[in-house]
């Protein structure tokens, strides 16, 4: 009777620990294509990068990533209506952007140099040349890895009014030049 009672705290106790490292925190976080400012945010859908030139073995790209309503055409137009971020960038590679962390620096074109960008969150090309809410970025970084031609692009920006500029983009990026 006495190993019963025992046997069966025994498998209580057991049961109370197997059950409790069945925690939430073990499950895998996603994370989702977008550029997020504050509170508002556009899902990233596209990449587009333009080969702008190479001056000294340093390869100046602007770097695209647009919401589902926007395209951009071969002649850098940006047509639809919806969020994009742009950035420039200089890179060591010359057929597309090199692994590594890109610092903002306005003053320099020296490699792994982000040298401009802004965004906006709501552009709508019908309005042509009578666009408001584009917004500068003035400080930050972003890293880069490449992985069998997938770029993963991680954004930790701040823009000229004070506003984190955040994001995350895993997929192919369409170079043009």
């Amino acid at each position: 009777m006495k190993t019963i009672k025992i046997l069966k705290l025994l498998v209580i106790t057991i049961s109370f620990c197997v059950l409790n490292s069945c925690d939430s925190d073990d499950s895998v976080t996603v994370k989702r294509n977008e550029v997020k400012v504050n509170a508002n945010s556009f899902e990233v859908t596209n990449a587009t990068l333009f080969d702008d030139g190479t001056y000294n073995g340093i390869t100046e790209f602007e770097l695209l990533l647009t919401g589902s309503g926007i395209t951009i055409a071969s002649n850098r137009d940006i047509n639809g209506h919806g969020g994009f971020l742009t950035l420039t960038l200089f890179s060591n590679e010359q057929t597309g952007l090199a692994e590594g962390d890109y610092s903002y620096d306005n003053q320099n074109s020296l490699g792994f140099i982000l040298n401009r960008g802004g965004y906006i969150l709501d552009y709508d090309a019908s309005l042509g040349d009578g666009q408001t809410g584009s917004v500068d970025i003035e400080s930050g970084d972003i890293s880069v890895t490449v992985e069998n031609s997938q770029y993963t692009i991680t954004i930790d920006l701040t823009d000229e009014l004070g506003n984190n500029v955040t994001g995350y983009y895993n997929g192919d990026i369409t170079i043009l030049d």
